[in-house]
């Protein structure tokens, strides 16, 4: 056998240490790195658990299952806009669903914050009564259409917890109006409503929208409906063209007040005079043309009570509207950090 000096002992031993250490540090990276997806996993569980805040509302806190309900379902819906070629620009499309989003949940905390002026919460009883029922009519539903509820939860990427506080939202939303209206703050004399409606505020307006659709040239869509406007200045009806040209459901005629249409359109046509047609107007999504009418006094009669509901309404979007552009919505850092397909 043969027989090592105690020096020679000494270094195997090192070099067998050295070895055993170089393995441990390989394993402990592969564990570190294990650790770190399984943490990052975690991070998402436990925000899908709602234990974090992902946005901050002006005060208010929303809770990450909230955050990916609308995430998601504005993913489906804006995805194929952003698509060519079987190739998805993620960076915008991600960029413009998180702007969706925080736009919504202003909205949403503006209901709030409006309410709570007034007297009401998410908790209140009257809210909590409304959303309740609100809640049961559609189990109802789901059970008399042999649709699976929870099912139909899942394909919406919500919560139930989430799909209560949706619902909350809306009743709270619905008993508001309700306080407004009793209380006056939103006009209901008759003869008041009937100034507004004779008033500036409230035109009446025939319109054509040519629609960019998915895979139509932009610029294309805009030549045609500068091509609308060139027919009925050449003398074309413009009711002839709505027929032709209008992708807009419903289309046509229309009433509209301050505050009920998209920004573009309502600056072109409250500047219009009676009989007068405007440029091409665009919008997200198309382009417009608008042919502002002489209001008809007998059909503002007739229609009186059903103009008077569209006048409050109108009223009462406002004054979220105007809640809303005061709350300021911050997404947490942590959320900032999710990339697009992270949020699934």
């Amino acid at each position: 056998m043969e027989i090592r000096t105690f020096e020679e002992n000494r270094k195997i031993f090192i070099k067998k240490l050295i070895a055993a250490a170089v393995l441990i540090l390989i394993v402990a990276i592969a564990v570190v790195l294990i650790v770190i997806g399984i943490n990052r996993q975690k991070e998402l569980e436990y925000l899908e658990s709602y234990g974090m805040s992902a946005v901050s509302v002006g005060s208010n806190e929303v809770t990450y299952d909230i955050y990916r309900t609308l995430y998601l379902n504005y993913r489906d819906e804006l995805k194929k806009s952003y698509t060519k070629d079987g190739e998805t620009d993620t960076a915008a499309l991600d960029s413009e669903i998180r702007t969706r989003v925080l736009n919504d949940l202003r909205y949403m905390y503006a209901i709030v914050s409006l309410g709570s002026e007034h007297g009401l919460s998410l908790t209140s009883r009257d809210v909590l009564s409304v959303s309740e029922t609100y809640i049961e009519e559609m189990k109802a539903y789901c059970k008399e259409s042999e649709i699976d509820f929870n099912a139909t939860l899942e394909e919406g990427y919500m919560t139930e917890r989430a799909f209560e506080f949706f619902q909350r939202v809306m009743a709270m939303r619905d008993v508001l109006y309700t306080t407004l209206v009793q209380n006056k703050i939103i006009e209901s004399a008759d003869e008041n409503v009937l100034a507004a409606l004779r008033g500036e505020d409230f035109i009446r307006v025939k319109s054509i929208f040519i629609e960019n659709d998915a895979g139509e040239e932009v610029e294309n869509n805009r030549l045609i409906a500068a091509e609308v406007i060139e027919k009925y200045n050449g003398g074309e009806e413009f009711n002839s063209l709505i027929g032709k040209y209008s992708e807009e459901i419903p289309g046509g005629e229309a009433y509209i007040m301050r505050g009920e249409k998209e920004a573009a359109f309502e600056n072109a046509a409250f500047a219009l005079a009676d009989g007068e047609i405007s440029n091409v107007v665009e919008v997200d999504g198309g382009f417009y043309i608008i042919l502002r009418l002489e209001k008809d006094e007998m059909y503002i009669i007739e229609h009186f009570t059903e103009l008077k509901s569209l006048y409050q309404h109108i009223t009462f979007e406002n004054k979220l509207k105007a809640k809303a552009n005061m709350l300021t919505a911050t997404e947490s850092e942590y959320v900032r950090s999710l990339s697009y397909e992270e949020i699934k």
